[in-house]
């Protein structure tokens, strides 16, 4: 049977971690044209309500050359494990089958999935938090010059140090250009990604490119102590990939049915408080048993 018929009062588009959230605090199914999972070495911020989830807050500390840094859990950990939830609970339908997602009318939605099957899903409401994948959204406002946060990585040949991360913004705020470095781990070494904000019209000028890059970066590891090895003329930085995230910052039109949600991780989960019944509810969710299934005595994830 190539057309299948399902109808849902609340549905979620997305496949960013907001989207996630939203869809595991409330119990709502999820689609997803493609899982956007965070960066291995991405952690919440210190004080990010990661509570309100009713998972356990973990401390992590991360080395810089201005002293341990605290944060939260690592957001892969629990972007992995909530998804995870969602689908042991039926909440992903579609899975990650998904081809493209189109909007019928104010109470309908068609997907496209491989070998050319299609699904139409009936809503009385229907949030997404990832309008560039859906077809059919009107545009109020065309942002033209695209913002995008850029990952640079570069195989970097230096003395031993210990470091993890350097924040620009500990130093100085308002760098876009090489705003934060990560020193990956053991399983990768003498790599570091740097991350950028960008548009789509300073990736094409040279003012950005690579070797203002690679100078940039060393002015910074030689204001942090990070020296060249004594057999080396200069510390050595080889480029190796560039990934470029476009964010879409159109203004879409939403309706009484679709409601286009722009919120932030934090912000979702700090909406949680104005549900009056949000523990109750929680506690009382498949996907919340299920993931909690996963959690030691100290509920921490394991």
């Amino acid at each position: 049977m190539k057309r299948h018929l399902y109808e849902y009062d609340n549905l979620v588009v997305g496949g960013n971690l907001q989207a996630i959230f939203f869809a595991y605090i409330n119990n709502y199914p999820l689609l997803f044209k493609e899982t956007q999972p965070p960066l291995d070495f991405e952690y919440f911020e210190h004080d990010f309500p990661i509570e309100k989830l009713m998972l356990t807050k973990q401390e992590n500390f991360l080395n810089t050359p201005y002293g341990a840094k605290k944060f939260s859990n690592q957001k892969r950990e629990v972007y992995d494990r909530l998804l995870f939830s969602l689908s042991l609970a039926g909440l992903v339908p579609v899975a990650d089958k998904v081809r493209s997602i189109s909007i019928e009318d104010e109470e309908t939605i068609k997907i496209s999935t491989e070998r050319a099957r299609q699904v139409n899903i009936n809503f009385k409401k229907l949030y997404i938090f990832e309008p560039k994948i859906v077809y059919g959204l009107d545009i109020e406002e065309n942002q033209e010059d695209e913002e995008c946060i850029v990952y640079d990585t570069f195989k970097i040949r230096s003395k031993t140090h210990d470091f993890n991360l350097i924040d620009i913004d500990d130093i100085e705020k308002g760098h876009d250009f090489v705003n934060k470095i990560w020193f990956m781990p053991k399983e990768k070494p003498n790599t570091v990604v740097i991350k950028s904000f960008s548009t789509r019209e300073k990736l094409s000028d040279s003012e950005y490119g690579v070797i203002n890059t690679k100078y940039k970066l060393k002015g910074i590891f030689e204001k942090a102590g990070i020296e060249k090895r004594n057999y080396d003329k200069e510390l050595f930085l080889d480029f190796l990939s560039k990934d470029v995230y476009h964010i879409d910052k159109n203004v879409y039109k939403s309706s009484d049915s679709i409601i286009i949600d722009r919120r932030t991780e934090r912000e979702v989960c700090l909406n949680i408080a104005h549900h009056q019944q949000m523990t109750s509810n929680l506690l009382g969710a498949y996907p919340w048993r299920i993931n909690h299934l996963f959690l030691d005595s100290s509920g921490t994830i394991r």
